[in-house]
């Protein structure tokens, strides 16, 4: 397959019938989540021959890299060829390492922005952003709303003509799981007859996860007496690099118990909070997702989380019952119901997603006006 690439790439570019070689980073298994779909439409055209490069070194466990190319049989090449290869396309789900500068390139993003920031930085729009040469690395950069375009005209102005707005493949995905909740839940093994509690938390010293998982996972068989409880934590939470003091397999495999599930992956959380009544969170940019929902939130407030002004976890916790610990967590849930503003959630939900349902339409538009093809849609 690489040689039919190789010979593809050295014909000349004006030839007819010539097909648009675009590559998919996935620098772990997160990443893969949120470009397999994508992927998937791209193979559907037989003028485009999509790729998937994961990464040097990738960083995935041996065994999940293993089970992706089992199951899902990607076309793939190594970092080391693919580097030099001229693209027709590159499409980046999180800053990765360089391609050759001729090549298109496109920041498709994970996830929805939540306007965290570190060291006064904001990943999306900072450094990583930029060359060697401080020129911003991409053609494009997708943004899942028009407020998103908004906060970057005002604050990063240089990034500004490079923005479309796209929506969010991820959160059409969360919508179309809404009507199947009932069976959703049956699936999983939970009671239909209960109402669902999810916890979901990133990664890092100031999560949900690192701050208070272990206390949490010793209240879940109190909860699990009224609630299903459905958990997801990052996945980079089970790498003992990121989570050192924390066994989350241990804690789990000793919680494991009926009425409650475990998330496998971040892509499976999107669609998880579609069973959930009311969602127990940090900063993660899954609780953005679930405001489409307009259900009731509990949210943990680490006062040392920085944020950029504007910020859409800002105004999520404007919605929300906030809470600083754990230890009547039964009590915040009740309140959590109890005060939830559904007005002020449709309000953040309108910032924080744009074009509910549409998004593979402008995702394709942006894509192919780039490879300079009609849209397969309308073919």
């Amino acid at each position: 397959m690489i040689r039919e690439l190789l010979r593809n790439i050295a014909s000349k570019p004006w030839k007819k019938n010539r097909k648009r070689n675009v590559l998919l980073l996935a620098s772990n298994e997160i990443m893969f989540g949120y470009t397999y779909p994508i992927y998937k439409k791209l193979q559907k055209d037989e003028r485009i021959r999509p790729w998937f490069c994961f990464g040097s070194p990738p960083r995935y466990e041996k065994e999940n890299l293993s089970e992706i190319k089992r199951e899902h049989r990607p076309r793939s090449i190594p970092y080391e060829i693919a580097r030099y290869v001229k693209w027709d396309l590159v499409l980046y789900p999180v800053h990765s390492r360089p391609f050759r500068r001729g090549c298109r390139k496109i920041y498709v993003g994970h996830g929805l922005r939540s306007g965290k920031s570190s060291n006064g930085e904001v990943f999306k729009y900072g450094r990583h952003a930029r060359d060697r040469d401080n020129r911003i690395i991409y053609d494009k950069i997708f943004a899942a709303s028009r407020y998103e375009e908004e906060l970057v005209t005002r604050n990063y102005p240089d990034f500004s003509p490079k923005i479309r707005v796209v929506g969010s493949l991820l959160a059409d995905s969360l919508l179309a799981m809404v009507p199947q909740k009932k069976v959703f839940l049956e699936n999983l093994g939970l009671d239909n007859g209960r109402e669902t509690v999810m916890v979901a938390s990133t990664w890092g010293p100031q999560s949900f996860a690192q701050r208070l998982g272990v206390k949490f996972m010793s209240k879940v068989p109190i909860l699990l007496q009224n609630y299903n409880v459905i958990l997801s934590v990052h996945q980079c939470n089970f790498r003992r690099k990121c989570s050192p003091d924390i066994d989350w397999r241990a804690l789990i495999d000793k919680t494991r118990s009926g009425n409650f599930y475990v998330s496998k992956n971040n892509a499976e959380s999107i669609r998880l909070l579609a069973c959930a009544d009311i969602l127990v969170t940090d900063h993660t940019s899954l609780s953005l997702f679930y405001l489409l929902l307009a259900r009731p939130i509990v949210f943990y407030r680490d006062s040392s989380v920085e944020y950029e002004p504007g910020a859409l976890m800002l105004e999520l916790q404007k919605a929300a019952h906030t809470i600083s610990g754990i230890e009547n967590i039964q009590a915040d849930i009740k309140q959590g119901f109890h005060r939830f503003d559904a007005q002020k959630a449709q309000a953040a939900a309108d910032k924080a997603c744009s074009f509910p349902g549409r998004a593979w339409e402008r995702y394709e538009e942006e894509i192919y006006e780039t490879l300079s093809l009609e849209r397969y849609s309308r073919i």
